[in-house]
C-alpha cells in the first residue's frame, strides 16, 4: 500500500489524471494563487485534487510506473494493484476509511457513494515548489485628513498645545491666540493703507509698496530716446554691403568651415532600411550595390539580434523618409522599411 500511494503521489505531479483500475482515478485541477481577504491569508498556485469513481480503466500509466520502479513485469503489477484494489474495496464496505499518504482519504457515506477528503498539506503543482500559504495581518491605513493633521502638527515650528487662561478653569487652544494676533496685524497693515492712500493715487502700484516698512526712493527722471533713425533704402544697402565687403577673408573662411560642421553635426534620426545582415561581408555588398545605384548608403548599427543594419539614405525628418520610402518602394525595393533611431 505505501509503495503503490508513492507511486500515485509522483505521477500526480507529472500528470493530471493517476487511474486505479477498478477503483477509481485521482483527478488533479490546476488552480491559481488565490487570497483570502477576510482572513488576509495568500495561497500558491496548487493542483486541486479529486476523486473519480467512473474513471477505472486501465490506461497502464500506474502499472508501468511500478514494473519500472520495482524491477517487475507489467504483468506482476498489474496483479499488485488488483490486489490492493480488491482490499480497499472491502475495507470501504466494511465503513473502513482509506487513507492515501498525502492525497487523502477514501471513505463510503450512507448512501454508499465513495467519498474523498483531499490532503491540502500536500502542493502536488512542481511550478510552486518552495513556495507556501502564509498569513499577513490587515493594513490599518490612516485617512488623507489625519495624515495631513499630522503632517502640519509635525512640521509645525511652534508647538500646538493647550492653555489656560489665568484666574479661569476653561482650556483654550494656542492656536485661537496666534489666529488673533494675525488679525491685529492685517487691521494695523489696513489702517496705514488707508491713511496713505493718497500717496497710491494716480502711480503704478506694486505688491512691494505695500510694505511700510520699505524705503521709498524719489523717482529719477530718464529721458527717452528716439532709437528710430530715417535711413533710406539706399543707404541702408550700401552700407550692409560695405560692411560686408569689409570682413576678412580668415573670418570668411572660419564662418564656412563653422557652416560645415554645423551641417555634419546634424542627426539623421530616420533611416530607410534596404536589409539586415548576420555575415558583415553581406551587409558590405548590398551597400556597394545601393552606392553605385546612387544612394547615399550606410550602415545604422545592429538590431538586437546582432544583424546589421544596411539603409538606402538617412534623414533629417520623418516626412522626408517617407517621401523616400515611397519612392523606393515604387522602383527599387519593396521590401524597404523605416526605421527611427533615438534621438
Amino acid at each position: 500500500m505505501k509503495q503503490i500511494n508513492k507511486y500515485i503521489s509522483e505521477l500526480l505531479r507529472e500528470v493530471d489524471c493517476v487511474i486505479i483500475p477498478g477503483l477509481g482515478a485521482f483527478v488533479a485541477n490546476p488552480e491559481s494563487a488565490a487570497v483570502d481577504t477576510r482572513q488576509h491569508t495568500f495561497s500558491p498556485p496548487y493542483k486541486d485534487i479529486g476523486f473519480n469513481k467512473n474513471i477505472n480503466r486501465n490506461d497502464g500509466l500506474l502499472a508501468d510506473r511500478i514494473a519500472e520502479r520495482e524491477q517487475i513485469s507489467f504483468e506482476q503489477a498489474n496483479a499488485n494493484i488488483h490486489a490492493l484494489v480488491k482490499d480497499c474495496i472491502q475495507r470501504l464496505q466494511n465503513g473502513q476509511q482509506i487513507i492515501f499518504d498525502g492525497i487523502g482519504a477514501l471513505s463510503v457515506d450512507s448512501a454508499r457513494n465513495i467519498q474523498f477528503k483531499p490532503d491540502e498539506s500536500t502542493n502536488f503543482l512542481s511550478d510552486s515548489f518552495g513556495l507556501d500559504s502564509f498569513h499577513s495581518p490587515a493594513i490599518k491605513r490612516q485617512s488623507f485628513e489625519k495624515r495631513v493633521e499630522q503632517e502640519i502638527i509635525e512640521r509645525s515650528p511652534i508647538p500646538i498645545e493647550k492653555s489656560t487662561v489665568p484666574g479661569k478653569g476653561s482650556v483654550i487652544p494656542l492656536r485661537v491666540y496666534y489666529s488673533a494676533a494675525a488679525s491685529v496685524l492685517l487691521i494695523a497693515a489696513c489702517s496705514w493703507l488707508y491713511i496713505n492712500l493718497d500717496m497710491i493715487k494716480g502711480v503704478d502700484l506694486n505688491y512691494s509698496d505695500l510694505n511700510p516698512f520699505a524705503r521709498l526712493d524719489s523717482g529719477t527722471y530718464i529721458q527717452r530716446i528716439d532709437k528710430t533713425a530715417e535711413v533710406g533704402p539706399e543707404e541702408g544697402t550700401d552700407a550692409i554691403q560695405e560692411w560686408l565687403d569689409n570682413v576678412p577673408e580668415e573670418t570668411k573662411e572660419v564662418v564656412a568651415e563653422v557652416e560645415e560642421v554645423v551641417k555634419a553635426t546634424v542627426v539623421k534620426r530616420f533611416h530607410v532600411i534596404g536589409g539586415c545582415f548576420e555575415i558583415k561581408s553581406n551587409a558590405d555588398r548590398l551597400q556597394r550595390k545601393l552606392k553605385r545605384a546612387g544612394f547615399d548608403s550606410g550602415f545604422v548599427g545592429k538590431n538586437r539580434r546582432g544583424l546589421y543594419r544596411v539603409s538606402f539614405g538617412s534623414y533629417e525628418t520623418r516626412a522626408e523618409a517617407r517621401k523616400a520610402l515611397r519612392k523606393i518602394k515604387r522602383n527599387n525595393m519593396k521590401s524597404a522599411w523605416l526605421y527611427v533611431g533615438k534621438k
